[in-house]
């Protein structure tokens, strides 16, 4: 193609321009396309969310019908644990053989474990002495700044003690010493004996005497 042909062929070529209705065409057929394009990926989120949320309901009702299943607590605070177990110290309780120990007040018991395995709070108590005891501390006073601690023979004489208590209904009496065990496992547990027979455990209502 000579050179002269080939500028006149551009020359034309630049002239010629799409007329409005081809144009407004081809604009519309592209926007179908594009949307086309987009639907498929919409329709997609939609399916997830649908799924999610379904999800999620059965998840809250199978927590609701798991909540509805758990046993009650009684409103009698007599009732035993065995009856009603519940999470914590009960459940370490209901674990070893507590034979007649009496379980109503040992949520307040901070030194119990399940190691234990007597039929009396005493006698748990000179167990756990025998097994953990880190040093035993007693005073005339229920404080413990700068008390005296036991020596062998001394907590060997109070094991003794807590292992023949038993419950009593009678009257506190005579001079009171308070004692002070603290565990190797970082528990403490206080107590006191007065006139040398009478026990009572911080954390018991009861009263213990030697027998």
């Amino acid at each position: 193609m000579s050179d002269k042909i080939k500028s006149e062929y551009n020359k034309y070529a630049d002239e010629i321009k799409p007329s409005e209705e081809f144009t407004s065409r081809l604009t519309k057929t592209l926007e179908e396309e594009t949307a086309k394009k987009k639907y498929p990926r919409l329709r997609y989120f939609k399916q997830v969310a649908v799924a999610a949320a379904c999800l999620i309901i059965a998840l809250a009702a199978a927590f609701a019908l798991n909540r509805g299943l758990s046993p009650a607590m009684p409103s009698d605070s007599t009732s035993s644990y065995e009856e009603y177990p519940t999470s914590g110290i009960g459940n370490l309780i209901g674990e070893i053989n507590t034979g007649t120990l009496n379980i109503e007040n040992l949520a307040n018991i901070s030194w119990y474990d399940k190691g234990l395995n007597a039929d009396s709070l005493p006698s748990a108590l000179a167990e756990k002495l025998g097994a953990s005891l880190d040093y035993l501390a007693y005073s005339s006073q229920n404080k413990f700044v700068d008390a005296d601690k036991a020596d062998a023979e001394m907590i060997e004489s109070i094991k003794s003690l807590l292992t023949s208590a038993k419950e009593t209904d009678e009257s506190v009496s005579g001079e009171i010493v308070y004692y002070m065990a603290v565990f190797t496992d970082g528990t403490v547990a206080k107590f006191s004996v007065a006139d040398g027979k009478f026990l009572e455990i911080s954390g018991d209502k009861k009263i213990y005497k030697k027998m």
